[in-house]
């Protein structure tokens, strides 16, 4: 049985989208901490916890501006190793990782946005509407509320 968002409400596709992105986030980050990664790459992968709620809250500029501390927090933990060895060592990862965490920002950000017809036809998160005035087939007015 599939569900809908329709189905769901909006409310709840939403909910239930922060649940399981959350608990995917957490896995990847157990099991990456049990197979003993380097702890700058497991922290890494927690960094994605808050571009995720930023693009799910923020939309796109949340999960960009997110993307964006995101990956200058990563070069700030990398600076140790970047120290010993050098930049020049560092710069692609620092470069795909950082483009990994914006791109997850934006996309992610774009992805939930409700669409035009979605925005209007949500339950529950509409605006009251201004009355509009109507001429009824006698010549008198009368206001209505336009759905």
């Amino acid at each position: 049985m599939a569900l809908s968002i329709r189905r769901i409400g909006y409310r709840r596709a939403r909910l239930l989208l922060l649940v399981a992105g959350v608990v995917v986030l957490a896995v990847i980050g157990i099991v990456t901490y049990a197979r003993r990664v380097e702890t700058v790459e497991v922290v890494a992968t927690i960094l994605f916890l808050p571009i995720f709620l930023g693009a799910l809250f923020g939309r796109i500029t949340g999960g960009v501006v997110m993307g964006v501390l995101a990956a200058g927090i990563y070069a700030a933990l990398r600076a140790p190793a970047i120290e010993a060895v050098g930049f020049d060592r560092f710069l692609g990862l620092l470069i795909s990782r950082s483009v990994a965490f914006i791109a997850f920002g934006g996309l992610g950000g774009w992805a939930v946005q409700p669409s035009e017809g979605d925005e209007r036809n949500r339950p529950g998160d509409q605006q009251p509407q201004e009355p509009v005035e109507a001429h009824r087939l006698d010549g008198r007015s009368a206001e209505r509320r336009v759905d």
